[in-house]
């Protein structure tokens, strides 16, 4: 697995914070192929799988990282395509589901 560098360079952040940030995504993507990974479901926008970002290599490695981690029995990608006009779900949130009842899931 690479390391997402090549992607975060294009923030405007200086060089120890891109390498901090490329860590930590590291080691998250690393949970999902633990004994018990936590299921994730994420659904891109078909304009978020169109747009360039670093290089058009650069761009091949993240669809070929998305893919190859959709076939986890864990993951779910979906894509939203363009036609389906407004829905609810705009913008950028995480829902976190617990597995014990008395631990509520939250929204961020």
């Amino acid at each position: 697995m690479k390391p997402p560098r090549p992607a975060l360079r294009s923030a405007s952040a200086p060089g120890p914070t891109v390498q901090r940030l490329a860590d930590v995504r590291m080691r998250r993507q690393q949970l999902l192929t633990t004994k018990n990974p936590p299921d994730l479901w994420t659904v891109i926008h078909e304009s978020s799988l169109k747009h360039v970002v670093g290089s058009r290599a650069v761009m091949t490695g993240q669809l070929e990282r998305a893919l190859d981690t959709a076939r986890f029995r864990n993951v779910t990608v979906q894509s939203l395509p363009h036609n389906v006009g407004g829905y609810p779900a705009t913008g950028l949130f995480t829902i976190l589901g617990f597995p014990k009842q008395e631990d509520p899931d939250v929204v961020e």
